[in-house]
């Protein structure tokens, strides 16, 4: 598959520059993908981490990830920024939803030791981690939070509002443990030391014996009927599910050094996300599998959160963007017309992902624009979506943004955009879809 894009921009000068960028998710920032966001979230991540994502009580979600100067980062829907909380070098946050719309997050603080912060304050909470492995954290159906952790002693260990247990259960060196809520307390998932799925409670443990690829972590989710699903990288290197409703192969191949996140959806079920071994980040679950054809970055893993109200969010670290050189291609302008009305001059900039014979837009952007400017952007062709025009009328253009993301086309469809406003020359540029690279651009 190629993963590249075209950048189109109407320039100021009246030209459309057209250059080969990155595809969708291959800029190195924070991305999401889902019910209540989708894109680049123009956020770097720290490279080789990942981040957290959590829905809220009230809706919305929370996003937390490490940033490239180390330090513990949020966006979402309770609050942006940095938290000024150093991290330990490589390694990722988790977030859960408290009551009132507030979270907690956990994190390996640059101590090494298991850190909170959130609605209960800042906490060191002075239980050493072992390096490489990253916290788990949820919130209590009584009130409160639990975390989880691999200890520096390879055990694992439980620390929160519940209670600080070391339980003495063994676990792979390096891997990272899941937690979930169970009655008025917490069930943990791991991989234990000797290589198989284990499931933990302070009432039980068990041994599920399904053997995990090694350096690969589970993920726990507890389902709104009752009962709780994992997902985790099988020593076969697909994705396996294992819970309420039994073992299951998604027969997705992962990313070895990947590990997978499930989220419970409102509705019932779970939906899973994945690293897919073709690079791009996966879907699986009651809400649908799927290629979203977006490239994550090598060695990392995304979260996935359900979202009060229904569906869900995905949070991923996308790939980063080689180095490429800028590459011009002007088109004159068209001529003024006989009234002499000045000329838009609005800058426009689609990002395009394809694949052989179908090209798919994943960025829609509008630059200054007069207040009263309808955007008009007309397809004809065998591979033009069911609504052939869609139309952006003045105080609309975000609806119109979010509706033709992801829209697919195919080799030889043209798309006509027009720019128009009241004391202004209409502008209209053509796009012609070409079969494995980047469409042609034109101003009419």
């Amino acid at each position: 598959m190629i993963r590249r894009a075209l950048t189109l921009v109407a320039c100021a000068a009246g030209f459309v520059c057209a250059w080969p960028a990155a595809a969708s998710a291959d800029n190195g920032n924070l991305w999401l993908y889902g019910t209540a966001a989708t894109g680049d979230t123009g956020q770097p991540v720290l490279g080789g981490t990942g981040p957290g994502i959590a829905g809220l009580t009230t809706g919305g979600y929370e996003a937390t990830w490490q940033g490239p100067d180390g330090v513990l980062t949020t966006t979402g829907s309770n609050g942006s920024g940095r938290l000024g909380l150093a991290m330990a070098k490589a390694s990722s946050p988790a977030i859960t939803g408290v009551a009132g719309g507030a979270w907690e997050i956990a994190f390996q603080g640059s101590n090494t030791t298991l850190w909170t912060t959130g609605a209960a304050g800042v906490k060191d909470w002075g239980q050493g981690m072992m390096a490489g492995s990253n916290p788990a954290i949820t919130a209590l159906s009584g009130g409160g939070f639990e975390a989880a952790i691999e200890t520096n002693g390879t055990d694992l260990l439980t620390a929160g509002t519940a209670d600080v247990t070391n339980t003495l259960q063994g676990m792979w060196s390096g891997s990272s443990p899941a937690i979930a809520p169970n009655g008025a307390g917490y069930q943990a998932a791991f991989g234990a030391n000797t290589t198989d799925l284990y499931l933990y409670n302070p009432s039980s443990e068990s041994d599920t014996s399904e053997g995990m690829l090694a350096g690969t972590s589970p993920s726990i989710a507890a389902l709104a009927t009752g009962g709780h699903e994992v997902a985790f990288q099988a020593n076969t290197q697909d994705l396996f599910v294992y819970g309420t409703a039994g073992l299951a192969d998604a027969n997705i191949g992962m990313d070895p050094s990947t590990s997978p996140s499930i989220a419970a959806l409102q509705a019932g079920g779970y939906e899973v996300a994945a690293h897919g071994s073709n690079g791009d980040l996966w879907l699986h679950g009651s809400a649908g599998t799927l290629d979203t054809g977006l490239a994550m970055a090598p060695g990392t893993s995304p979260s996935i959160a359900g979202l009060t109200g229904g569906g869900y969010e995905v949070a991923f670290q996308a790939k980063p963007v080689p180095a490429t050189p800028v590459v011009s291609t002007p088109i004159p302008p068209p001529p003024p017309t006989a009234h002499g009305k000045p000329a838009l001059r609005v800058k426009v900039l689609i990002k395009w992902r394809w694949n052989h014979g179908h090209s798919r837009i994943v960025k829609f952007l509008v630059g200054h624009h007069p207040h009263n400017m309808t955007l008009r952007m007309r397809c004809r062709g065998r591979g033009c979506p069911t609504t052939r025009t869609r139309v952006a009328r003045p105080g609309h253009l975000k609806g119109f943004v979010r509706a033709v993301l992801g829209t697919r086309y195919a080799v030889g469809d043209r798309i006509v955009l027009t720019l128009s406003a009241a004391r202004y020359r209409t502008e209209r540029a053509q796009i012609i879809i070409r079969s494995s690279r980047k469409p042609a651009v034109r101003l009419l």
